[in-house]
């Protein structure tokens, strides 16, 4: 059986010091950043948007959470894709509407204006690509084709970014 690890780190707001010194710190836990990306890679942070929520309500990611992910992988030379496909139809209009909903539009210009104060060599944005694609799932017994979010595409990496809840969709 594959062992995986799990590193937590107790941060008691969402300060941006704060976070980023806890994900840092946990991050060294698992191995350090580069044990996963690279210099120079685009990193997709898949996150969990569910539906046009504001960012006190508790139900998606914090954008401060994000700004601070997307600040580390920045420092690090990363080029930084933000996204996911909402509850909803996945299309221009809806997902802009859910990533404004959510406090992302503000993250994204503020992550861009901390690019820009550094003279750094790395994007950041939010997805537009609102095309599927087909993937066979090699060896699957129930589910052998998958259609995904085309924004897959346009990465090296994927980070999952979600808030780890329960809610009444879970199962056990």
């Amino acid at each position: 059986m594959n062992r995986t690890t799990v590193s937590l780190e107790t941060c008691q707001n969402y300060e941006p010091n704060r976070l980023k010194h806890s994900l840092i710190q946990s991050l060294n836990r698992l191995g350090g950043l580069y044990r996963y990306v690279q210099k120079g890679d685009r990193v997709l942070l898949k996150l969990n948007l569910l539906m046009k929520a504001k960012p006190e309500s508790g139900i998606t990611v914090h954008p401060q959470f994000v700004k601070a992910i997307a600040e580390i992988l920045i420092d690090h030379g990363i080029n930084v894709l933000i996204g996911d496909s909402p509850g909803g139809p996945f299309n221009k209009r809806f997902v802009r509407s859910v990533y404004g909903a959510c406090g992302l539009n503000g993250i994204v210009q503020e992550l861009r204006q901390y690019i820009l104060d550094r003279d750094l060599s790395v994007s950041i944005g939010l997805n537009q690509n609102f095309d599927s694609v087909e993937r066979k799932v090699d060896g699957g017994q129930i589910i052998r084709r998958l259609t995904l979010c085309a924004m897959i595409n346009d990465v090296d990496k994927i980070i999952s970014v979600s808030k780890l809840k329960t809610h009444g969709m879970m199962v056990s």
